[in-house]
């Protein structure tokens, strides 16, 4: 009886809210996009999450690596361009000498489609540490990402890191 009550109201829900509307033009667009991708907007979202998770235990780098685009790398953090392998691991390792702790929090997160199978990333995000002597720091950066499909994974092409306004 009560699999019939649960029925009935999901049918009757389903009917008056919304399931019989007009597809829109954007539904439609985002689902033709979709399904000409390996990936989708949601599998981007949880690759951004897993790189701050990434970044918050400092997991080993070559773990990281994994993750960014061999040739044509741009990432720039203040005061730190990187165009290769090499600079991240320097920068990483850098940032595992001055850091004791840090957590990266997300405070909003868009994805979009870009041209040729990229995906568009703006992220802000607080990023808190404790440093080396003991000092709390917090900043609170404005990313744009682009993020690209390499043989079935996802991998970061451009990573650029400004303070929010």
């Amino acid at each position: 009886m009560k699999k019939i009550l649960v029925m009935t109201l999901f049918l009757v829900f389903s009917l008056t809210c919304g399931f019989a509307a007009d597809v829109s033009d954007e539904y439609s667009k985002d689902i033709q996009i979709q399904q000409s991708r390996v990936f989708n907007k949601n599998a981007v979202l949880s690759f951004v999450y897993s790189i701050y998770f990434m970044f918050d235990k400092h997991v080993p780098v070559d773990g990281f690596l994994k993750n960014l685009v061999e040739k044509g790398l741009n990432m720039q953090f203040p005061g730190s361009p990187l165009k290769s392998y090499d600079d991240f691991k320097k920068w990483y390792a850098d940032v595992g000498t001055n850091t004791k702790t840090q957590r990266h929090t997300v405070k909003s997160v868009e994805v979009s489609y870009g041209p040729d199978k990229t995906f568009l990333v703006h992220v802000i995000v607080l990023w808190e540490a404790v440093d080396s002597k003991g000092t709390f720091i917090q900043f609170l950066a404005d990313q744009n990402w682009t993020v690209v499909e390499v043989d079935g994974s996802l991998k970061i092409r451009d990573y650029i890191v400004k303070a929010a306004q």
